[in-house]
């Protein structure tokens, strides 16, 4: 069962962030969800003295009964920025032992699956990015995806694929998992 708890960033922000609770003792993974969020949050803001607006909200789901989807977007505002930036980012975390998994626990970034991301991006991209992979070498590709925020279901693995702010921050590409 998913429930909700809450922490103060820089003093001035409430982040909302789910907990897992159940029959089972689930403290230490709810720390380990906890430390992951907090650290990641110091690590994109923490030199930000001048954040100034701080949005963030989260959808969380459990997979195949072992892992924990966690997917936070919101938005945020520096002082005297042009214009916000969205944010977005994802823990896929083992519930039995509350560490987060890496991409490559549901495909493996193979010449098969890189072409098939190809096809997925053609298809799932708005006009104006799809020649954005053309001149991507397959090793930068997975360094990228390696480094994408991304979320699973039972079947497919959706990637949040980092492209410029003009095109919308991120390209999401699902794709089967194998």
């Amino acid at each position: 069962i998913i429930s909700e708890s809450s922490f103060q960033f820089q003093d001035q922000f409430t982040i909302k962030y789910p907990v897992v609770a159940g029959k089972s003792d689930f403290t230490e993974i709810n720390n380990s969800i906890r430390n992951l969020i907090e650290q990641r949050l110091l690590d994109s803001f923490g030199e930000y003295s001048s954040l100034e607006r701080f949005e963030l909200d989260y959808s969380a789901d459990v997979v195949d009964g072992k892992y924990l989807n966690i997917c936070f977007d919101g938005v945020s505002y520096v002082t005297k920025a042009a214009y916000p930036t969205l944010n977005r980012f994802t823990f896929v975390i083992d519930l039995t032992n509350g560490r987060p998994v890496s991409i490559q626990k549901f495909v493996t970034l193979d010449p098969e699956f890189l072409n098939s991301f190809r096809i997925a991006w053609k298809q799932q991209v708005i006009s104006a990015l799809h020649t954005y992979l053309d001149d991507t070498t397959d090793e930068e590709l997975i360094s990228q995806i390696q480094t994408s925020a991304f979320v699973v279901s039972d079947t497919d693995i959706k990637i949040f694929y980092s492209v410029p702010k003009a095109a919308g921050f991120f390209a999401e590409i699902t794709v089967e998992r194998q």
